[in-house]
């Protein structure tokens, strides 16, 4: 079950609509939901949360995620559309 859990939160990141998302891992073991990686916004970070904290087997969601403006940083180069 905790592959199958695991999977399933992530399916549902990958889903969110938000493609910062798609690199936030999950593990899970005994109810116990962890969420890593990097987001560009504390918003980004709590939407991760709440799209799987009603996550059937999960008691509880210790969200690791990181908020950086690394994100921007790496888009800084690209030119502006106008």
């Amino acid at each position: 079950m905790d592959l199958e859990v695991r999977k399933v939160a992530e399916a549902r990141l990958r889903r969110s609509g938000y493609s910062a998302l798609h690199n936030v891992i999950c593990l899970y073991q005994d109810g116990l939901l962890t969420l890593r990686g990097i987001v560009p916004t504390h918003y980004l970070k709590q939407v991760a949360q709440q799209q799987v904290a009603d996550l059937e087997g999960v008691r509880m969601v210790l969200n690791q995620i990181e908020v950086t403006s690394q994100f921007r940083q790496d888009l800084s180069g690209l030119p502006r559309l106008e």
